[in-house]
């Protein structure tokens, strides 16, 4: 969907500029294809329920296998984070389950975002001038350039 489809997604009083704002239930799929590291996002009850009811529940799933369940989360629950390992997964499902009426259960996935693999390779750090010791007897090293392999 095109930015500025709906409202701001709001959690505990902090608006994010992106993420996945749903009505419970609700699922998601994204096809990953291995292509990824790992995926990120803070959940919670969307501020928007204006003082109506509201109980929610978050999974992940990866390749139809669930991989993170949250607890239930209401009006007063803090906002949760999710940082969970998604490198050999073909398929990521975002689901938000409703928990009692369904009433208010707006679900974010504030911030919600997939980091790519690295490529394979060669990865070059430059270092700055870093002295050993600050007692005069010691003067400072320079790594110039280092390269690792990323297997």
């Amino acid at each position: 969907l095109a930015a500025g489809d709906g409202g701001p997604l709001r959690l505990n009083n902090v608006t994010y500029a992106k993420g996945i704002g749903t009505f419970a239930y609700s699922e998601i799929s994204v096809a990953l294809n291995q292509k990824y590291d790992r995926f990120l996002s803070n959940i919670g009850l969307d501020d928007a329920r204006n003082g109506l009811c509201g109980q929610i529940q978050f999974e992940v799933g990866l390749d139809g296998i669930v991989a993170y369940t949250s607890g239930s989360y209401i009006d007063t629950t803090a906002t949760g984070s999710i940082d969970l390992s998604v490198a050999n997964a073909n398929t990521l499902t975002l689901k938000v389950y409703t928990l009692g009426a369904n009433c208010g259960d707006h679900g974010d996935w504030a911030d919600a975002r997939l980091t790519p693999k690295p490529a394979p390779g060669y990865r070059y750090y430059r270092f700055r001038p870093t002295q050993l010791r600050n007692d005069g007897t010691a003067n400072s090293v320079q790594l110039a350039e280092l390269a690792l392999f990323n297997c």
